[in-house]
């Protein structure tokens, strides 16, 4: 096991080190937090995008005033491949950076974050059915975990969303790299956490818990040869449909209501295509028939503003020519509930001539996308390398701050 020492590590210097082009105002990548999205329940919702400014190896730091210097918060956490579409084929958790006063999403093998892989995040209320547990050796056996507390002793119809916790309240440190799930373990009445590999539970291994009841935003899914396909299952359900903003948790459920049992060993996450969000496995294993996965859907009520491609097939790089101009079609997407209202987007790339600056003022409309125009001829004679950078001026209120910004090279 590694100490805490071994994470507490210096974060190195990644922003770009950006050659001031003008004194036009921009934000700090690195810096800038994201706002408190109050959600039912008093629960705070967001999507984390990691960067190579708020990562460094195994982990990438959050930066929200609800959690920053906040040891006992309690996060739930679920993969999201979108909006960058990237995948991290890997168990995660949470654990407390002491030494940045930061919440952070890990890798439990200790592999390197995906630069942005993005993961939906509730820091949740402090509420008896939100709630802390510990492995121990007096209430664990072999590949699993029970859990003793009201909210689900002897209720197989209780819904648990779950989060490995590396060091709750910032004390301790145990890793636990197995896929995780719940189960009901009929003969005492408990809900468990169990390994979907059957490798013992280790001793003081944590686990975030949240319990909740069955409504039309919180449901059990289960994998059929309808709904899915290769590697991912399609949720069918009026919260999550045609609804690219939702905030969609998922926890592996081995028996629903105490019947059933299909294990599903490969770590997951959720992504939104044709209307629908979908549960998939990372590593494009198929699923396997009958899985069940708890869900909880929280809306985003804030505008989320992405760069995007454009053009068919859909590319960063749609270049075109108009009126003998060169000009390049920079999408930019709105994936939030509500209207962004007016925002400057800029583009930034470099010439033989010098670096250039075009900025464009628009507004995009909830769930809906705007094409800018933005003329670069005689900026580059083969390869486009450029920064665009939507919401230059941090104008707009958003769900996710941390997703503004892509850096681009275009082949010639």
């Amino acid at each position: 096991m590694k100490s805490l020492l071994f994470k507490v590590r210096i974060l190195v210097a990644l922003l770009f080190l950006a050659v001031v082009f003008s004194v036009y105002a921009g934000r700090s990548e690195a810096t800038h937090a994201q706002p408190i999205t109050p959600q039912s329940g008093g629960r705070i919702v967001f999507t984390h995008i990691a960067t190579t400014s708020n990562s460094a190896g195994d982990y990438t730091d959050i930066d929200n005033p609800a959690t920053n210097n906040n040891p006992n918060a309690i996060l739930e956490v679920t993969s999201n491949w979108a909006p960058h579409n990237v995948y991290d084929d890997s168990t995660i958790g949470v654990w407390y950076h002491a030494s940045v006063g930061k919440w952070s999403i890990f890798n439990q093998n200790l592999k390197v974050v995906p630069d942005q892989a993005a993961f939906n995040v509730q820091v949740l209320p402090s509420i008896s059915s939100v709630f802390i547990h510990v492995a121990t050796t007096s209430n664990s056996a072999g590949d699993y975990t029970d859990i003793d507390n009201p909210a689900t002793n002897n209720n197989p119809n209780a819904i648990l969303e779950i989060t490995s916790n590396w060091n709750p309240g910032g004390v301790g440190g145990v890793y636990n790299n197995h896929h995780i799930g719940v189960w009901y373990h009929a003969s005492v009445g408990k809900w468990s956490v169990f390994n979907q590999d059957f490798v013992a539970i280790p001793n003081q291994a944590a686990f975030n818990v949240q319990v909740l009841s069955a409504s039309s935003s919180t449901f059990v899914h289960m994998a059929t040869s309808s709904n899915s396909t290769d590697d991912y299952t399609d949720i069918d359900n009026p919260t999550t449909n045609v609804y690219p903003a939702a905030l969609v948790f998922v926890t592996p459920n081995w028996n629903p209501g105490g019947s059933g049992g299909t294990y599903n060993d490969h770590a997951i996450g959720v992504w939104y295509h044709s209307g629908k969000w979908s549960i998939f496995n990372q590593d494009l294993r198929a699923f396997p028939n009958q899985a069940t996965f708890n869900v909880y859907v929280l809306p985003s009520i804030s505008a989320d503003l992405v760069p995007s491609k454009s053009g068919n097939p859909p590319s960063y790089c749609n270049v075109t020519t108009i009126n003998g101009r060169q000009i390049l079609i920079a999408r930019v997407q709105n994936l939030g509930y509500a209207s962004s209202g007016l925002f400057n987007t800029r583009l930034e790339f470099s010439t033989f001539s010098g670096p250039v600056i075009l900025t464009q003022r628009t507004s995009v409309g909830a769930l809906s996308f705007v094409d800018l125009n933005f003329d670069i001829t005689g900026g580059f004679y083969t390869d486009l390398s450029y920064k665009l950078t939507v919401d230059a001026n941090n104008e707009v209120l958003e769900a996710n701050e941390n997703n503004n910004v892509i850096s681009v090279t275009c082949v010639g």
